[in-house]
């Protein structure tokens, strides 16, 4: 017996010529002769590759939301783990619930699943039919009381493991050149290592963090672009009343005060009653009460996140924040380091003014200022004369495009880890950071809208993460890869995005 859904199409929403317009159509659920049941739901994206010179690939992080029909509330689905199916082309890589071992007894749960192809190659990709085992049973759902199924799916890139340089050889004011070269993050560095420096594995100078503090050198997946308002409303319309407002703005007014000209429009349309009704969220940025027109803004990148509500975010996704040094090695891979130089790397970076097309629709792109020759990124003398933020991916959907600089491109392919927003990673120098153990998020959040993760760095103004990669209003010294800011004000444009461990 199979029960047609309502299906919601990915977190970040990304179309024109080389953006990678994600989407879940077709999502249906049925019952297995067991306690399990299988969700069925169709995935495409534009321009995925596997291979290549960097031997990475791109991916789509799924993970599923169930709405009770009792009591009306969400919860994220725990997969089993095993019974899912692929169409020949794709593979489908559940991953764990939790990273600690030993593992909790059984039930095992999978909180989601990787889908990526199974060969080299690049281009659109469209994968009918593919499930993914729900173990509703074990947790203790009746089909009988599913009233809505969501998958949500959000575009990631796939870094490789192995050494990479971290600091810089310029003006950069960030970490002493070291090779890291191990995975146990609390080896001194010493000697001299293969890319520069001393190799161990933390930078040198700083002191010993958790031994296994996600250093960069194993293998992880990271968000291809910054958390997206569309992505924020997606994870407030599963919350309670009482979770929604975690942001501390009364009911009918916007999620986050736009107060220093930055492009924002998440807003309350229609207000929630507190132990009755949740609110209803949308992206309304032409501001005429109408959610989610073409040209609302979906696709910009959150700003003004306060380090909470970003970990709020990678908690319900079932994603984790990603470390400083993280940063670095999705920048840069495995190359030396260069002075000075930017993520897509190089140390040139275009300071043209840009002019926009189709502003704030899944098609913004730069209709004037962009660059083939220097780096492309939302900062402050390309914004000068137009509000920031940029949507997500806009540099590569440029018909000039004709490399990795200016589309704005990390080593392994991540988007605009220069500009646009600011981005908080764990801090390394910091103890509290130090002793992140990279836990990932299970999918739910406490009473109160906040992450539950205990092992996560909270705090306001915490010293525990710093500000990486600059915003679309800083110098030009902020966007370099190596470049540590440590104070975060809460009037700075900050944003994020989530890694997870395979």
């Amino acid at each position: 017996m199979k029960y047609l859904l309502s299906a919601l199409c990915s977190c970040l929403l990304t179309s024109a010529t080389e953006a990678n317009n994600i989407q879940v159509a077709n999502v249906s659920i049925s019952a297995n002769p067991d306690t399990t049941a299988q969700i069925q739901f169709d995935l495409s994206w534009e321009n995925s590759w596997k291979g290549g010179p960097t031997g990475n690939w791109d991916a789509a992080w799924v993970f599923v939301k169930i709405r009770s029909a009792t009591t009306g509330l969400w919860s994220h689905a725990y997969l089993l783990g095993s019974g899912d199916v692929a169409p020949p082309d794709a593979q489908v890589d559940p991953s764990f619930l939790t990273l600690l071992m030993p593992l909790p007894p059984a039930p095992i749960w999978y909180a989601g699943a990787f889908v990526h192809r199974v060969a080299d190659g690049s281009g659109n990709v469209a994968y009918p039919n593919i499930e993914l085992r729900w173990d509703n049973g074990n947790q203790g759902i009746s089909l009988g009381d599913v009233a809505e199924v969501r998958v949500f799916a959000i575009e990631m890139v796939y870094v490789n493991s192995g050494a990479f340089a971290a600091g810089g050889i310029g003006t950069e004011g960030g970490f002493t050149l070291t090779t890291i070269n191990t995975n146990l993050a609390d080896a001194p560095p010493a000697g001299f290592g293969s890319l520069g420096g001393q190799a161990g594995g933390q930078a040198t100078g700083t002191s010993a963090p958790y031994t296994y503090w996600p250093n960069g050198f194993d293998a992880f997946y990271c968000m291809k672009y910054e958390v997206s308002q569309q992505g924020f409303v997606d994870m407030l319309n599963t919350l309670t009343f009482e979770q929604q407002y975690l942001p501390g703005e009364p009911a009918g007014t916007s999620v986050f005060a736009n107060t220093s000209g930055w492009r924002n429009g998440m807003v309350v349309l229609q207000p929630g009653a507190a132990g009755v009704s949740p609110a209803t969220y949308a992206c309304d940025l032409n501001g005429n009460g109408i959610g989610g027109e073409a040209d609302d803004g979906m696709d910009l990148p959150c700003v003004g996140l306060p380090f909470d509500h970003l970990a709020a975010y990678l908690d319900w996704a079932a994603l984790r924040p990603m470390t400083e040094l993280e940063f670095e090695k999705v920048c840069r891979g495995p190359m030396p380091a260069l002075a000075n130089e930017y993520p897509w790397g190089s140390a040139m970076v275009t300071n043209a003014g840009y002019g926009l097309a189709n502003k704030a629709t899944a098609n913004e792109g730069i209709l004037a200022g962009y660059s083939t020759l220097q780096g492309n990124a939302a900062w402050s003398a390309t914004t000068d004369t137009i509000s920031f933020p940029l949507r997500v991916g806009i540099f590569a959907a440029n018909p000039a495009l004709n490399g990795r600089a200016a589309a704005g491109a990390s080593y392994y392919g991540a988007m605009e880890l220069a500009g646009n927003v600011a981005e908080y990673c764990v801090s390394l120098s910091d103890p509290v950071g130090a002793s992140f153990t990279g836990v990932h998020g299970d999918g739910r959040l406490d009473p109160f809208g906040y992450s539950d993760e205990s092992g996560w760095p909270f705090g306001f103004l915490s010293s525990a993460y710093v500000s990486r990669g600059g915003h679309g209003g800083s110098t030009v010294e902020d966007l370099r890869v190596a470049a540590r800011n440590l104070a975060i004000l809460t009037f700075e444009p900050m944003g994020g995005r989530g890694a997870r461990t395979p």
